[in-house]
């Protein structure tokens, strides 16, 4: 995964991660995914997910609420560094939902101690319904490239 970051003249940011695989799955090879931190609703087609919105942005981690109002699931904080500045957000949250199939993702985005290591952390909690399933995916981070 590659991740680049610009910011606009407003101080808005957007990332972009662009995921690959080294081989062609389901004739998918990979996906880019654009995130504006901002907390608009925004709307991406997707060989995976189909058609789908969401909404982004940049959160505090002890004090982050979820679009209800209430304290993040705790799957999704759990593990999650809080790093940076106290007060400051650093830690990437969003929702991506697809009304016709129901369900709703959310998703938080940091780095964890996996084993005595740092880790670029993504965890995910997908509902639909009663029904809850958690995801962690785990990225080796390498820094900056010489470019950014």
């Amino acid at each position: 995964m590659y991740i680049s970051q610009v910011v606009d003249d407003s101080g808005v940011k957007t990332l972009t991660f662009d995921q690959t695989a080294s081989i062609a799955i389901g004739g998918v090879k990979g996906e880019t995914e654009v995130r504006v931190l901002d907390w608009r609703e925004e709307h991406h087609t997707s060989m995976i997910f189909g058609t789908t919105s969401h909404r982004s942005r940049l959160i505090q981690l002890r004090t982050a609420l979820d679009e209800n109002g209430k304290h993040l699931h705790p799957f999704l904080t759990d593990g999650i560094l809080d790093e940076g500045p106290v007060g400051t957000d650093s830690n990437v949250y969003d929702i991506v939902a697809h009304s016709t199939n129901g369900w709703v993702i959310q998703q938080l985005w940091g780095f964890g101690m996996i084993n005595g290591e740092r880790w670029f952390v993504r965890k995910t909690l997908i509902t639909k319904g009663d029904v809850e399933v958690t995801i962690r995916g785990i990225y080796e981070w390498k820094g900056k490239t010489k470019s950014g």
